[in-house]
């Protein structure tokens, strides 16, 4: 069995997560996400490999809350997370059609 290090994992928690199909996700107490899963990953366009974690970039005013990660096996991957922009609170999603 192997592990993935999580980036800063001595200093910031993990306030919520969840898992999908073949990737995870992660929001951490100070409003950061991460995630991992190679496939779904660079098909929302961020290079990740499966023992490494990526931070999930989002713009200024923008705090990364909960995810929601699909866990069909089947065509199609999609998170989702509650963000909060400005004080208010959205729901926004990121997807791709499986090559499996």
């Amino acid at each position: 069995m192997w592990h993935k290090e999580r980036p800063d994992e001595d200093t910031e928690k993990v306030a919520e997560w969840d898992v999908g199909y073949d990737f995870h996700i992660y929001v951490t107490d100070n409003g950061k996400a991460y995630g991992a899963g190679n496939e779904f990953m660079k098909g929302i366009k961020l290079e990740s490999t499966d023992a490494k974690y990526i931070r999930i970039p989002f713009d200024e005013g923008v705090v990364p809350i909960k995810p929601l990660c699909s866990n069909n096996p089947e065509n199609y991957r999609t998170a989702l997370m509650f963000v909060d922009v400005d004080g208010k609170r959205q729901l926004w999603s990121a997807g791709i059609k499986s090559s499996y």
